[in-house]
């Protein structure tokens, strides 16, 4: 049973990804001529979030609710900030339906068509162990959020291979207070469970997505607080949440 579940899970994947990624690619490609840059960026997250939802529907056991709806602050800039426990987490939290862009590590824009579909849709790569770099994204993450977009990051600036909320960088943060966003917090529950790092086999879970209240920085208080309070704020929010897995 596992073994078939592996492999609806890699035919799934395969054909969601060649079909939804090709498809941003051409949209992003024909709104941008009549539209500009950030129009044929917003086309493609668009899609995206319908890829995200054929792939949650057509895996068993994969279910995600999203609440907190409300706590997206209007007519402010925005930078999302969530505990990163699996590949999935994406998924779900395309689910929130709204535009945004996301910081992912620059080798996702190497493999073949999954990169042209997240240049498309307006995703910025960057290679954690190159300064340069580093210093590019960052710009081109302040552009987003000065355009309006929100821009989300795994603050922990990778997934955690057992669960426990890992510390959190200050990159996210630092972003905020450059652009005089808002922090907001993002808590993800039993995306773990829906496949494991390091595995191909997928289980089930009923993924709770939270969107938390903006988590503003104190007077005086520096990056690295302001991220470890954040940190702390998610992970009362995930020992509070009830999920079946």
């Amino acid at each position: 049973m596992k073994k078939i579940s592996a492999i609806w899970l890699v035919i799934v994947l395969f054909t969601c990804c060649t079909i939804f990624c090709s498809t941003v690619v051409i949209a992003n490609f024909i709104v941008r001529q009549f539209k500009g840059e950030k129009a044929g960026h917003d086309a493609g997250h668009k899609i995206a979030i319908y890829w995200a939802k054929a792939i949650l529907w057509l895996i068993p056991g994969w279910h995600a609710r999203v609440s907190g709806m409300e706590n997206i602050p209007a007519g402010k800039k925005i930078v999302m900030v969530a505990n990163h426990e699996s590949i999935t987490d994406i998924f779900v939290i395309l689910l929130l339906g709204i535009q945004f862009r996301y910081l992912s590590k620059s080798s996702m824009f190497k493999v073949p068509l999954i990169g042209q579909a997240m240049q498309g849709a307006g995703y910025i790569g960057v290679d954690r162990g190159n300064r340069r770099s580093q210093v590019a994204a960052l710009k081109e993450c302040r552009r987003v959020v000065n355009e309006g977009t929100p821009m989300l990051f795994f603050a922990e600036g990778t997934r955690s291979s057992t669960g426990e909320v890992l510390p959190f960088k200050v990159g996210a943060f630092k972003l905020a207070q450059d652009t005089d966003s808002v922090i907001l917090p993002i808590c993800l529950k039993g995306t773990r469970e829906l496949l494991v790092k390091g595995e191909i086999t997928p289980g089930k879970s009923d993924v709770e997505v939270m969107i938390l209240k903006p988590f503003p920085c104190l007077p005086g208080e520096d990056l690295d607080d302001w991220a470890a309070r954040t940190r702390d704020y998610i992970i009362n929010a995930k020992a509070s949440a009830r999920i079946e897995v």
